[in-house]
C-alpha cells in the first residue's frame, strides 16, 4: 500500500468517527496525525537518511502543490522533488 493510500485510508476513517462538535478536537488531532505519518512515510521511501529540515519543506512544497488534489497528487510532488534533491546531493551523502 502506497504512503497516499495509507493516509487516505486513515483519513477516510478519522471523517467517519466526526459525528458531533465533541469529536471536532479529536478528528483535528488524528488528522495532524495522519498529515505526519504521511510525510515520514514519504520521507523514508524517498529521502532515507536526508536531513529533516530538507524532507519537511520538501513535503511542504509537495503538499502546497498538490494537496487540493488527493494524496496521490502530493506523492507525485513528493517523488519530482525528491528526485531533484537527490540529484543536486548526489555525492554528498
Amino acid at each position: 500500500m502506497s504512503a497516499a493510500d495509507k493516509a487516505r485510508a486513515a483519513n477516510d476513517e478519522a471523517n467517519r468517527a466526526v459525528r458531533d462538535v465533541k469529536n471536532l478536537a479529536a478528528y483535528r488531532q488524528r488528522s495532524q496525525e495522519i498529515l505526519e505519518q504521511f510525510a515520514h512515510d514519504l520521507a523514508f521511501e524517498h529521502l532515507p537518511g536526508h536531513d529533516p529540515a530538507v524532507t519537511s519543506k520538501v513535503f511542504d512544497m509537495a503538499w502546497e502543490q498538490g494537496h487540493s488534489e488527493g494524496y496521490h497528487s502530493v506523492e507525485q510532488w513528493y517523488e519530482d522533488l525528491a528526485d531533484l534533491v537527490l540529484l543536486a546531493t548526489k555525492g554528498q551523502q
